[in-house]
């Protein structure tokens, strides 16, 4: 894929998080009480998107704030960690991500601007 398609597939992706999150997921955040409206939504990889077959899967994004995102899924304190992980097996089908994270990587630009479009 070129780089012009990676990069529309990556707003096609974040524009799909926004619309079917529509606030912060992350529970009693702190930052921005959960509320509607809230600026700076960033739509957060659960398994990093260098794993290439996860990177396009809806299953693997959840919306967070900015200050969750940056001061809380980011962050290497190990007691911090343990709430984000907690948080991620009630948000997400970990048993899903784990075994789609070894399918092989499919790089079909068009099956993958159809599954986000769809």
């Amino acid at each position: 894929m070129t780089k012009a398609q990676h990069k529309e597939l990556d707003g096609l992706w974040k524009k799909r998080i926004k619309e079917r999150d529509k606030v912060c997921q992350r529970p009693g955040c702190p930052y921005c009480f959960n509320a509607e409206g809230v600026k700076y939504l960033t739509p957060h990889h659960i398994v990093s998107r260098t794993c290439h077959p996860l990177k396009y899967d809806l299953e693997n994004g959840v919306l967070l704030c900015r200050g969750s995102h940056g001061m809380w899924a980011h962050c290497e304190d190990p007691f911090i960690r343990r709430d984000v992980d907690d948080f991620y097996k009630q948000f997400a089908n970990l048993d899903y991500l784990n075994i789609a994270r070894h399918r092989q990587s499919k790089n079909d630009y068009m099956a993958i601007k159809l599954y986000l479009s769809s």
